[in-house]
């Protein structure tokens, strides 16, 4: 027997290039007044675990500030971490 993909089928990639047709990537938002936390992670990612990367987005400022965890946008973050890594 062949495999056989649907007719009219999208494949859905995340941000680390693995295949999400059954699930969608770990995001996680935490809004703290004057800016907010964005996490993204792959599909199951726990919150403890070294696989997110994290953004600040300030919008105290004008234009508002976007920065990264660590000033890297690499997956080796953990979310509940996030108010204590340096943002640039």
């Amino acid at each position: 027997m062949t495999s056989r993909t649907p007719v009219n089928s999208t494949r859905i990639y995340d941000s680390l290039g693995d295949d999400i047709i059954a699930g969608r990537p770990a995001n996680r938002i935490d809004n703290q007044s004057t800016f907010f936390y964005i996490g993204d992670a792959k599909v199951g990612a726990l919150d403890n675990e070294l696989i997110w990367r994290i953004q600040k987005i300030d919008i105290s400022t004008n234009p508002y500030t976007i920065t990264w965890a660590e000033s890297n946008i690499e997956y080796d973050k953990s979310w509940v971490n996030r108010g204590s890594y340096t943002y640039g």
